[in-house]
């Protein structure tokens, strides 16, 4: 049995970690390693900590802060600590982060120490947690900081105004699973050190980091092809950074934005993949369709009508995607994928929601709606295609919303007879995002719903064109 002390020892796996949680609460809190605490200290000189919305016990205003305290004196803040010197005690423990008494706020402590190999460290304890979300942190991410900190299991800085770079050294925390700076302003490259973090918690059955969240921010460079090494990671958002994907080089010969690597399908345990409003060209890679637990997935252009097209995602939809038979939402509108839409499609029985809007599909619809049975919005409006619904839409019963193009509305043309049908089909145009073909859009799943009706218990010999019946509109509906 390993000692008290080794709560989340070094060179023991996650989940042994875990087993000793209940232990936690019966450690009594080493203070905090002194370099960790100068580091905490400079963080929140540097980062104008006193503005921070909520900084309780980070103020350390007293000269003498390390020393044993008089136990006399009444814990609580603001109060000085007698002058002791440091050679007499064994660390930091006044207004320290591991003690009970004086936690600072986002900080988690424990003493992850392992005494074989940390030796006399094992008297001190070590940050474990760095959660200063939403709190009016300004400035960059010290270097020094995440050099120190290598214990964090969770450092999330989002929602706040740091500027500057990833700093490299974010590669050395060891017992890294979650990272979340998004909604900053930070800028410049995606650090290829991100393939070692999270190492000490290795990757089985989806160990190591699982979470990334780098979105909204002013990212540029790419999603580096190290990416490849955290295998356990479940969710990536690098969403919003309208200049990732343009490259990092003034070398004019580099004309095209990155595309994905394709070290991305080494990311077997991935359930969100979100690369909304970034700058990323080239072709999906069919790697892909090794994500056979994803869930997710986004690379959309624009969302409303004042946002430049940013993804310009081209080629074909690889046939590679219908193995993703775990995905819910498919999210590749206003790029400039073309061919056709792949039959593979068929078998994603638990797609919810298709959107490949403002593309260049071309083709007819495949005839896959018998094997979507939960399939509840689908949106292929401002494309090429051609040729009526395929008579399996009758098994889209969950089918919610239905966004087509004009000429794919022969059913209800030949249902409603030589009628003009202005205003028919559920307008939704809340957004107003300007087609690249002329024309409202609307909602016509009535024709999923009453396609029988409308195909084969009808007969018009000469329904009038798109044009006529439809306000003299053309193009998209």
């Amino acid at each position: 049995m390993q000692p008290l002390h080794a709560c989340a020892g070094r060179g023991v796996s996650w989940r042994a970690r875990a087993t000793f949680l209940a232990a936690l609460l019966v450690c009594v809190p080493a203070p905090l390693r002194l370099d960790e605490l100068h580091e905490l200290k400079a963080f929140y000189n540097l980062t104008n900590g006193a503005s921070w919305t909520t900084n309780t016990n980070w103020d350390l205003g007293a000269d003498s802060q390390c020393g044993h305290v008089d136990q006399s004196i009444p814990a609580g803040w603001p109060y000085e600590a007698p002058a002791v010197p440091q050679s007499t005690s064994p660390g930091c423990i006044y207004k320290d982060p591991c003690s009970w008494n004086t936690k600072w706020h986002g900080v988690g402590c424990i003493d992850p120490c392992y005494a074989p190999t940390d030796g006399d460290n094992c008297a001190f304890g070590r940050v474990t947690m760095l959660d200063l979300r939403q709190n009016n942190v300004e400035g960059t991410i010290p270097a020094n900081l995440l050099d120190t900190l290598i214990n964090i299991t969770l450092l999330d800085l989002s929602y706040n105004s740091m500027s500057g770079t990833i700093p490299t050294q974010v590669g050395k925390i060891r017992n890294l699973r979650r990272l979340n700076l998004r909604n900053n302003h930070l800028d410049g490259p995606v650090p290829t050190e991100i393939a070692n973090l999270g190492y000490a918690l290795g990757y089985q059955d989806g160990e190591g980091t699982t979470h990334i969240d780098l979105a909204h921010n002013n990212l540029t460079g790419t999603v580096p092809s190290e990416i490849g090494y955290l295998e356990g990671i479940k969710h990536l958002d690098v969403s919003s950074n309208v200049r990732f994907g343009v490259p990092v080089s003034d070398n004019p010969n580099v004309a095209l934005n990155a595309p994905l690597p394709t070290e991305i399908g080494l990311l077997t345990n991935m359930k969100v993949l979100n690369l909304d409003m970034s700058a990323f060209e080239g072709t999906i890679p069919t790697q892909v369709g090794e994500l056979s637990l994803l869930q997710n997935i986004f690379a959309r252009g624009k969302f409303k009508p004042h946002d430049a097209n940013h993804n310009k995602i081209s080629g074909t939809l690889p046939t590679q995607i219908g193995r993703l038979k775990k995905l819910h939402t498919l999210a590749l509108s206003h790029n400039f994928i073309s061919g056709t839409i792949p039959p593979q499609i068929g078998g994603m029985d638990i797609l919810r929601s298709m959107q490949l809007e403002e593309n260049k599909l071309s083709g007819s619809m495949p005839d896959v709606f018998e094997g979507l049975r939960h399939i509840e919005y689908w949106d292929t409006y401002g494309n090429s295609l051609e040729g009526d619904l395929p008579a399996s839409i009758m098994n889209a019963s969950t089918l919610d919303h239905l966004y087509v193009q004009l000429e794919q509305t022969g059913p209800l043309r030949n249902f409603r007879c030589r009628q003009r049908l202005p205003g028919v089909g559920s307008v939704r145009n809340d957004l107003n995002i300007p087609s690249s073909q002329a024309g409202a859009k609307y909602n016509w799943v009535l024709q999923a719903a009453d396609y029988f009706n409308m195909v084969f218990t009808t007969h018009c010999d000469e329904p009038y064109d798109t044009d006529f019946t439809f306000n003299a509109l053309s193009g998209d509906v």
